[in-house]
């Protein structure tokens, strides 16, 4: 019987953060280098990645490259907000209050429903959020705490050891 391949780990890319296509080149060459060669597979979906996805016009071009080279998976945009709902509530009832360190939802519901670890974004709120629910009944959740991948360097090491 033949083997199974291995499916790559999944990433979500912070397009807001990023910011452009030169910048996500430049910043993050070996992320970029893997999903073109199928290495890694990133994930997209939800009302928020999509409407600021559409804000980075540079990058637009390169999804489709992504997309159509089976590299960036569209997941149910309605599935990703309603998660992001579920993700928000819980911030609330936890703290009564929505927290400033945890303004990307959006990127946590896509962890959560893509099985994700990484995130590739240098804003570090990310990981202040991750902090925060860690400290809170929230991160007993079914809520990951995604990693913030913030170098290329702690990209290719986090790769190599195979805890993306």
């Amino acid at each position: 019987m033949p083997s199974k391949k291995a499916k790559p780990p999944v990433i979500i890319l912070d397009v807001a953060n990023i910011g452009s296509a030169k910048n996500l080149l430049s910043v993050f060459p070996k992320c970029i280098e893997h999903l073109r060669k199928g290495k890694v597979k990133a994930v997209r979906g939800g009302k928020k990645f999509n409407k600021e996805l559409k804000g980075v016009t540079s990058l637009l071009s390169l999804f489709v490259e992504l997309s159509r080279a089976n590299a960036i998976e569209k997941l149910d945009d309605s599935d990703i907000d309603d998660e992001q709902r579920r993700f928000e509530a819980l911030i609330v009832g936890e703290f009564g209050r929505k927290r400033p360190e945890c303004d990307d939802p959006h990127l946590f519901a896509l962890a959560k429903l893509a099985n994700s670890r990484s995130v590739v974004s240098r804003d570090k709120r990310i990981a202040l959020c991750s902090k925060c629910l860690k400290a809170s009944n929230i991160a007993n959740s079914e809520f990951k705490c995604p990693i913030v991948v913030s170098t290329n360097q702690q990209y290719l090491n986090r790769y190599n050891k195979k805890t993306l």
